[in-house]
Order: structure tokens, then sequence, then C-alpha cells
């Protein structure tokens, strides 16, 4: 009888942490699954510098991450640098989604003029790389006292898109910016 019990609560965990992702549908958004061809990178995410000094960082750290054991890292080191770390998806179904995130910068991001420092960019395109919508820039803190925060954006996916970029970016911010725990969910 106990074990039946004991079996009965473990298949109520089981299902109800399926059912609180089954609307999330970013790859690897916590950042624990290794990339096989290339372990200084999770799973299906890619990291640009754009022709700048940028670094990236794929951490292991499990006391410092928000959630599991790792994350990851842009440095971007002169004002004239940027980085993303991305992620691509085609084919979404149409309707109204939301990115959340968790990012850290432990000290002050460094910007001028109209820099941006840390945010992350949506790209909405057709298959040939046409923009549907323009760029949308979401902006968040340059500098969270080396506290994880919370953000959450809202966006459209329309019928003619075929092709959303996710990008979490370090915008000409002198310093680091960390993220971690990444979900996209279809909130209609």
């Amino acid at each position: 009888m106990k074990s039946r019990v004991l079996l009965t609560a473990l298949f109520v965990v089981l299902l109800t942490g399926l059912v609180c992702y089954a609307n999330d549908v970013m790859i690897n958004g916590d950042f624990e699954v290794v990339d096989p061809n290339n372990a200084d990178r999770p799973l299906a995410w890619s990291p640009q510098a754009f022709s700048t000094n940028s670094s990236f960082a794929y951490v292991y750290d499990p006391a410092g991450a928000f959630s599991g054991s790792r994350y990851v890292a842009i440095t971007v080191p002169t004002r004239d640098d940027r980085g993303q770390w991305g992620q691509e998806f085609r084919d979404l179904p149409a309707g109204d989604y939301k990115l959340s995130l968790y990012y850290r910068i432990d000290e002050p991001l460094v910007t001028v003029g109209s820099a941006v420092g840390s945010s992350v960019r949506i790209l909405r395109l057709t298959k040939s790389w046409e923009k549907v919508f323009p760029d949308t820039m979401y902006d968040v803190d340059n500098y969270t006292f080396g506290e994880w925060e919370y953000a959450e954006f809202i966006f459209e996916v329309t019928p003619e898109v075929e092709v959303i970029w996710i990008e979490l970016f370090n915008w000409f911010g002198v310093g680091t910016v960390y993220f971690d725990a990444v979900k996209l969910e279809k909130v209609n």
C-alpha cells in the first residue's frame, strides 16, 4: 500500500512538472544540456560577436546559477563591442508569446550616449530573411547588484512570420551580463 501511495505521489509530481513546461518552446533555456559538438556552448544556442572583440562564456556554477548549474555570459571589453547568445525558431503558430528570463550584472555596465547595454532582441522574419516586424528591443537594467533579476516581454507572431530569432544581448555596454532560465511560451 505504501509503495502505491509513493508511486502515485511521484507520478503527480512528474505530471505537474510536465504541465508547467508544456507551453515552453524554448530549447535548453536552462542551459543545462551541453552541445555534443562543442563543449563551450549550450545545445541550441549560438554566440555572435558581430566582428567585435566580445567574448562568451558557458558557465558551470551550481552555487551561482539562478536554476540548475549552468548559465551563459557575454563580456564586452570596449564601447565599440557587442555580442549575443541567440536561438532560432521556425514556423511557430501565430499568437502572442511571452519571453521570460533571469539576468545578472555584478558590476555596472559602462554605456555612453545611446548605447543600450543589456537587452533582448526579437527578430520576426520570413524564411528569406525579410522583416515582418521591425526589430523589437527590450532593454533591461544595466546593473542588478549581483542579484538575478526577472524580465518578461510579450510579442506577437502573425501567420507571415516564419523565422524568429531570440537574442540575449550585451550591446555596447562595457562589462559582463549573465542570462539563465529563459522560457518562450505561447500565451494565446
